[in-house]
């Protein structure tokens, strides 16, 4: 009597652990949540821009008027990947966007796509997994994504030609993920990172400190969810991936940024000045600098992309 007492109260412990760890799962990896694909929906809610909500829902609705295909491609684990394309006629460059986190791939670049296209450059603009089109639930911080990178430029290539020049913009968690996959793809295809972070465990553990939470046991319990259901670590770190790559990177950085320390950027730039290079914007935050210092952004961007 008494062990199926206590196996009834291990049952319940665990089938409660388990509850708690979905919760957790819920919260920081299920997508999309309700209005996360609404292509206007947050920009008076976002973080240091909220006074730019206007300005970028008239961007978003002018990209929403321009013509666009939809592209196909079966990722890694045979998930459907959607993505926009933006055809200009008789050009061979190919700059191609990855958003971030439960954000949409227009509504984060529709200011950068426009400018591209009037430069007479194809735009490619991905939803990555779990995100508008494109099929999952699951977002893993780019453990996965860094994959479906891969399949996106090997796509490109295949569809476009060898000599299709590439250029791939991610964002936060997308720019991640381009710098974890810089050491498996073409050496050729140029890299732009806006607010990369090195390291999900620490970036994890820096937003749970802003949130007056427990950064250890926070992320503890985050990390379990991930293996649990999403069947992925939480432990990725892409400064060997950058120092293993042949190919160009640019890093884009606002001084400001809270969520990764200037010191982390600065020690992964010089020592890999060889094919880094670093771009800061002063006293602006994380994701932002398109936003708060367009004709900067642009000029990087431009001068990378075409040289």
């Amino acid at each position: 009597m008494l062990w199926i007492i206590i196996g009834s109260i291990l049952f319940v412990l665990i089938l409660a652990f388990l509850g708690f760890e979905y919760y957790v799962y819920k919260r920081v990896f299920y997508s999309p949540h309700k209005g996360q694909n609404d292509e206007f929906a947050t920009f008076a809610h976002m973080k240091g821009i909220a006074d730019l909500a206007g300005k970028a829902t008239e961007l978003v609705k002018e990209l929403l008027k321009v013509p666009s295909e939809d592209l196909y491609v079966a990722s890694h684990d045979q998930l459907k990947l959607h993505a926009y394309f933006y055809k200009s006629e008789g050009s061979k460059d190919y700059v191609v966007y990855f958003h971030g986190f439960r954000r949409t791939a227009r509504r984060s670049f529709a200011g950068r796509a426009l400018d591209l296209l009037k430069a007479k450059k194809n735009v490619i603009l991905v939803d990555e997994r779990a995100h508008g089109l494109s099929k999952g639930h699951k977002m893993t911080y780019g453990k996965k994504e860094q994959y479906d990178v891969v399949t996106w430029v090997n796509y490109i290539q295949q569809k476009f030609g060898k000599d299709a020049n590439i250029t791939i913009i991610g964002i936060s968690m997308g720019a991640t993920a381009l710098l974890a996959a810089a050491d498996k793809i073409d050496e050729n295809v140029k890299i732009i990172a806006d607010s990369p972070y090195m390291s999900t465990k620490d970036v994890v553990k820096r937003v749970l400190a802003g949130k007056k939470m427990n950064p250890k046991v926070g992320y503890f319990f985050i990390s379990l969810a991930s293996i649990i259901y999403c069947h992925a670590s939480m432990k990725l770190n892409v400064v060997d991936n950058i120092h293993n790559s042949k190919n160009k990177i640019l890093i884009l950085y606002g001084t400001a940024d809270s969520y990764v320390p200037y010191t982390v950027i600065e020690a992964v730039f010089f020592n890999n000045k060889d094919h880094v290079k670093l771009e800061l914007f002063d006293g602006v935050g994380h994701g932002i600098a398109y936003n708060r210092a367009t004709e900067q952004y642009r000029k990087a961007m431009f001068d990378f992309t075409n040289n």
